[in-house]
């Protein structure tokens, strides 16, 4: 396509979550650009993703967190994320009352040229630009991609064949934090043995972790008892 169309760059833009088209996204991208915000969902969606992108071998991973409160201070959030995720952050978007009020009625960066948060975007973008001259010498058609690799963990590889109600079970845990078993049958449409099915498959590949006493559906992190 970057070739029919004679295109310098080509940005996918998705939703944090793993569905079949975000899924394929990674899966061909050279560079990832991982937005996020400071929230404990977030951080764990943001876990799962990067593992899920470290097995499609990535040539380059940036984080970038978004909606920042002014005051914490951009050196004491680079070294948090980058010392948990082990990637690199490629800038901090700070909470800005003038885009607030912008409102999306325009293009931030042509409304205040000189604002601290356009020239945060513009140094993002200049490394994507400096990132992206690695692939300009490659030969047509060819791309970073190596073989998939194996997880450290869990078996990530088969989370691209799950079935669609057992992602759409793992995105919900994402999404919402801890939910009740009712809840994830009500939303996912499906009846209650195919959500129990679903579920007992992801605790089996370690992903989810359910309590016996309240039923309630959590993601498993490291730190979560067997």
């Amino acid at each position: 396509m970057s070739q029919d169309l004679k295109l310098d760059y080509l940005l996918i833009d998705n939703q944090p979550e793993m569905s079949d088209d975000n899924l394929m996204g990674l899966s061909l991208a050279d560079i990832t650009v991982l937005m996020m915000q400071l929230d404990a969902y977030d951080f764990q969606r943001s876990a799962v993703l990067l593992e899920v992108i470290e097995q499609f071998q990535t040539a380059q991973t940036w984080l970038v967190p978004t909606l920042v409160l002014p005051e914490i201070e951009m050196s004491s959030i680079q070294h948090k994320l980058e010392e948990t995720y082990q990637q690199p952050v490629a800038g901090v978007l700070y909470l800005s009352e003038e885009m607030v009020r912008l409102a999306s009625e325009g293009v931030f960066c042509l409304h205040y040229p000189t604002h601290s948060l356009t020239q945060m975007m513009i140094a993002i973008a200049h490394q994507l630009e400096q990132a992206s001259q690695a692939f300009t010498s490659l030969p047509d058609g060819q791309s970073t991609k190596g073989k998939l690799g194996r997880s450290r963990k869990r078996p990530l590889l088969n989370l691209l064949e799950f079935p669609r109600l057992e992602r759409r079970v793992l995105t919900a845990v994402l999404r919402q934090g801890p939910i009740n078993l009712d809840q994830l049958i009500e939303q996912s449409g499906h009846s209650s043995e195919e959500v129990m099915t679903a579920i007992e498959h992801l605790i089996q590949q370690g992903w989810i972790v359910q309590d016996p006493t309240t039923q309630v559906v959590r993601y498993r992190t490291e730190n979560t008892p067997d």
